[in-house]
């Protein structure tokens, strides 16, 4: 009687197995998954010494063969494994670096973004199909363009530039909005012109702005956050961070500032509530108050020191009443500061613009309460460090001031 061994080997199993047979006579082959029934009856050639072993006698045929090890050298199985753990090894790391050498090269490809300078845009004179040539193009790729999206296929973008001016009202016929008239008359979106030039409200004055007409609908969000110079971009970029792209978004340099155009995407209802009443409200009636001190460096009148006022001092009667610009919540009411006095912090667009007023004679909201655009939220003072009743006025974005004066009309 002679023992052999083989060993089998599998993704997921290796076992050893013993076969007893009889020399000259017929085998059981009941362990070899060809079930051919011819067993082990004929002889081959170690390929790692030269002595004999046995084999089943349908080997290379069988689908899962036994690969066996010779009797006379036992550590021919030895060397047997450990050749052909290399072979798997060589290969894994041939398929990795393939792998990742190709995730990298689509990956470059899918980022890099097309370059578009304004300078080189055609330009748009005038809104009349009959007297400008390129608006007439424009109209053409957009009718061809919104053809296109129905039928899910690929539209063609283009940009075209026009300088906003006064005499443009004759054509575009705007009323309160200036933007959602440009957008009906070019058929474009007041979506995708707004991203793509910064306009953060739906009542922004664009006159003598130049402004970059696509011809696809969609929105432009900034890939980078330190790009993002409005309430607005951040939020859509905050909203967007995670998203998963499609073959048919696209990325794109607009002068120096990178974007990705998410094709057909509209507003959320979020965003289109926050664009369309995104203008700020005054913090005082207008014919209550002066501006005394404006935002920048200036001396300070109790110090004397020199310092940076990051806000506006809205010099008015002790108790005028203080309104919220917008809607939001007050994170924060605070009283008898050394500097500030009694002052209210509020939060608005969940925390990415906020609002303060300060030296108040007294706070008419609580902590943490949601407070609408023009509610009354405290009374003008001159509590702690002041030399007058006067109203302390900040605007924030992102934790950086703002001139308030950039913002609104305070004029």
């Amino acid at each position: 009687m002679t023992a052999l061994y083989f060993y089998r080997y599998s993704v997921y199993e290796r076992k050893k197995r013993t076969i007893n047979i009889f020399k000259n006579s017929p085998a059981d082959c009941s362990l070899c998954t060809c079930h051919t029934g011819s067993g082990i009856s004929f002889m081959e050639i170690c390929s790692i010494c030269p002595a004999n072993l046995y084999s089943c006698s349908s080997y290379p045929y069988c689908p899962i063969p036994y690969i066996p090890y010779c009797q006379k050298n036992p550590d021919c199985h030895k060397i047997r494994e450990r050749k052909m753990n290399a072979a798997r090894r060589l290969f894994s790391s041939v398929f990795i670096l393939f792998f990742l050498t190709a995730a990298q090269l689509f990956a470059q490809d899918s980022i890099s973004p097309i370059i578009i300078e304004k300078e080189n845009l055609p330009v748009i004179l005038q809104f009349k199909s009959r007297d400008d040539a390129f608006f007439k193009e424009h109209q053409k790729i957009v009718e061809d363009n919104n053809k296109a999206i129905k039928l899910k296929k690929q539209p063609e973008m283009f940009f075209f530039l026009h300088t906003f001016r006064e005499d443009d009202k004759t054509t575009l016929h705007w009323g309160e909005s200036q933007l959602i008239s440009l957008a009906s008359r070019c058929t474009i979106s007041y979506d995708t012109i707004a991203t793509l030039n910064g306009i953060e409200s739906s009542t922004d004055d664009l006159i003598g702005k130049q402004i970059i007409i696509p011809t696809v609908p969609g929105l432009f969000i900034k890939t980078r956050s330190e790009q993002c110079h409005t309430s607005l971009e951040i939020l859509l970029h905050e909203n967007y961070a995670g998203m998963t792209l499609t073959n048919t978004d696209i990325y794109y340099n607009i002068n120096g500032e990178e974007y990705i155009f998410l094709t057909n995407q509209r507003f959320t209802p979020t965003e289109r509530a926050y664009f369309l009443d995104s203008t700020l409200g005054l913090p005082l009636k207008r014919e209550d108050f002066w501006i005394s001190s404006t935002f920048g460096k200036r001396k300070n009148p109790v110090s004397g020191e020199w310092k940076d006022h990051k806000g506006i001092d809205l010099a008015a009667a002790e108790g005028t009443p203080v309104y919220a610009i917008k809607d939001g919540y007050a994170a924060f009411c605070i009283e008898n500061d050394k500097t500030f006095g009694n002052y209210v912090i509020l939060s608005h667009d969940t925390g990415k613009m906020t609002s303060v007023y300060a030296h108040l004679s007294s706070i008419c909201v609580n902590q943490y309460e949601h407070v609408k655009k023009g509610a009354i939220i405290g009374y003008v003072g001159h509590s702690g460090m002041a030399t007058g009743s006067h109203l302390h006025f900040e605007i924030r974005q992102g934790g950086v001031a703002q001139d308030p004066q950039s913002k609104m009309d305070l004029k």
